[in-house]
């Protein structure tokens, strides 16, 4: 009763935070769930407050009753935040899944050596949920977790943060306000503070877009970049190169927008620029969420989620039924050009779609709305959930769960595209 307890306060936490929190423990105590399998899949084995994620098992593991290979675990935990932007910073062997408040920020679910990933996120003052799963398959077993709070860059100016080294390694050497990323340095350096080879920069700026609409981001390098716009990757070449441009058209709402720019030069010549050009924009087109996009998040063990090759789009996720107890669940998340009034539609596959109680949840504008609809009866159509006024301050999302209360796995859930109107 305690296990199933836990794993339902898991998928509750990702939606009701402030619920949550009330009941949580001390800040910054992280609950694990340790499991002897590498999928998170049935009861933990193990279950104990840890104080930090910051393991290296070498090749053994976390306690007597976990084996040393194929184990898995999952930490939750619900802690206060000063407002600004942290960076959170993983490093793993083998897979990782990070998420804060329900973003899934840092995705790597795969065999690996120990590599370390970042992300940051503009967090409010308040309580916030964090969810870390990891597993690890053979050899080594690494998990460390730490963050830290990031100065926040003039608007429109990019903050850049010069390293010594060309892995973004320890504090930078110096830090300086750039106008622009435009620099062909030849076979020099960018300070003489810094190596002509062997050195890493990383810039954010805080840029404002006074139209929505699609725009071009390129990058022209040598050796490595990768940027970020508000923590989605757009551009990831991180490798030795001669100059090279790359670019990437993405749609971006009216608003502030965090971008990140990182570079390594290894030897020989430095260069590095990025810009980006608008391009025609189309109000009132219908923003769509499918569930191969960024916007979409799957919550719950993977080995519950199947793929079908129909729907929108041609693709589909489909999952059997729970009956009380929520185990998986999709989130589609917009990204809305401007605030207002938005008829939402969920699309609905003609296979893998039988449930009578699919339940549609619409969090919008600081309410929620329930939208009931029978997936039986629709094959490859558009079925409206209702119309609501959306803040569109990238906080709102729909949520479909498997918890329809039909008998249990006695029906289908289709898990398709999600579609905002502007009315």
């Amino acid at each position: 009763m305690f296990r199933a307890k836990i794993a339902l306060c898991f998928a509750i936490a990702l939606l009701l935070v402030p619920l949550l929190a009330e009941a949580s423990p001390s800040p910054w105590v992280w609950t694990g769930l340790y499991f002897n399998n590498p999928n998170l899949s049935g009861s933990p084995t193990l279950v104990r407050q840890d104080s930090e994620i910051n393991f290296d098992w070498g090749t053994g593991s976390p306690d007597p009753s976990i084996p040393t290979d194929n184990f898995s675990a999952r930490w939750f935990a619900v802690a206060s935040l000063d407002a600004g932007r942290y960076r959170f910073t993983i490093t793993v062997d083998d897979g990782v899944r990070f998420w804060v408040d329900g973003d899934l920020l840092i995705d790597s679910w795969k065999d690996q050596p120990a590599t370390t990933y970042t992300a940051e996120k503009e967090l409010y003052a308040g309580n916030h949920v964090f969810v870390l799963e990891y597993y690890e398959h053979a050899g080594f077993a690494v998990i460390k977790l730490s963050w830290e709070k990031v100065t926040a860059p003039t608007p429109g100016v990019w903050l850049g943060e010069y390293f010594n080294n060309k892995d973004l390694a320890g504090s930078p050497t110096f830090t300086r306000q750039d106008q622009a990323i435009n620099f062909d340095w030849g076979t020099g350096s960018p300070d003489p503070r810094l190596p002509a080879d062997g050195f890493s920069v990383r810039w954010t700026a805080d840029i404002y877009f006074n139209q929505a609409g699609n725009y071009t981001f390129y990058a022209r390098t040598d050796d490595g970049v990768r940027v970020w716009l508000d923590s989605t990757p757009l551009i990831d070449a991180w490798w030795d190169q001669p100059a090279t441009t790359y670019s990437v058209t993405r749609y971006v709402s009216r608003g502030t927008h965090r971008i990140e720019v990182r570079y390594y030069e290894n030897t020989g010549f430095a260069t590095i620029k990025f810009w980006w050009t608008p391009g025609p924009t189309s109000p009132g087109v219908a923003i769509i969420v499918d569930e191969l996009d960024p916007g979409f998040t799957w919550g719950g063990p993977l080995r519950g989620r199947h793929s079908a090759s129909v729907g929108y789009g041609g693709h589909m996720f489909w999952t059997r039924n729970a009956t009380y107890n929520l185990e998986n669940y999709g989130i589609w998340k917009p990204s809305l050009p401007k605030p207002g009034y938005y008829e939402v539609f969920a699309f609905i596959p003609r296979l893998n779609a039988n449930t009578t109680r699919a339940r549609y949840r619409i969090f919008h504008n600081g309410q929620r709305h329930d939208k009931i609809v029978n997936q039986a009866l629709y094959a490859d159509k558009w079925v409206s959930l209702g119309t609501y006024y959306f803040n569109a301050q990238g906080n709102e999302f729909v949520f479909l769960g498997d918890n329809t209360g039909e008998p249990y796995l006695s029906r289908l859930i289709g898990f398709d595209a999600i579609k905002f109107v502007p009315k």
